[in-house]
């Protein structure tokens, strides 16, 4: 995992939306890169502001459009 402070940034964002460790850990493994990292904790920032929930399902698909990207 990378330890970076995007990385404790994101990993703090996602803990508020799933008490679930393994599953923080997991997408923070799978994002793989820092740029990616940045871009799942600007969803989450974006989600906010337009006042929007997020969902697993969400952060699956914008992990999946990542790694096609990549």
């Amino acid at each position: 995992m990378i330890e970076s402070t995007a990385t404790k940034e994101l990993a703090i964002k996602l803990r508020r939306l799933w008490d679930n460790d393994n599953y923080v850990k997991g997408i923070i493994a799978f994002a793989k890169t820092e740029k990616n990292i940045i871009t799942i904790s600007q969803f989450i920032d974006m989600s906010y502001r337009l006042n929007k929930e997020i969902t697993a399902d969400d952060i699956s698909y914008l992990l999946e459009v990542l790694e096609n990207k990549s």
